[in-house]
């Protein structure tokens, strides 16, 4: 859905994008990941976004860098529009985040 996305960046470049219009999104180097980060210092499976009516949360899955959310490093948290995500190397904004518009 437009303007509910994932927007990722490496060296202020955009690498990745996906939209929020599933209830759970893969983020990491894994090839099926949704949000797939070729990027050595993104884990396999790094993290997941969760996506429900109510809005959307990032949940790190155990990463070896860690998922850091607006410069606090996190195991979980709520994401609005103008979060930053650190995912390794990688930059991850988030353009909206309003729950599922269905």
């Amino acid at each position: 859905m437009p303007g509910r996305a994932l927007v990722a960046s490496l060296d202020g470049r955009e690498i990745a994008r996906v939209t929020l219009d599933q209830d759970v999104i893969k983020i990491g180097r894994q090839p099926s990941a949704q949000l797939h980060l070729d990027d050595e210092s993104v884990s396999r499976m790094h993290a997941v976004v969760e996506v429900t009516d109510g809005g959307a949360q990032i949940v790190d899955l155990g990463s070896a860098r860690g998922t850091v959310h607006n410069g606090t490093r996190i195991n979980k948290a709520a994401l609005v529009a103008g979060d930053v995500l650190d995912l390794g190397e990688v930059r991850v904004e988030v353009v909206a985040v309003s729950g599922r518009g269905r």
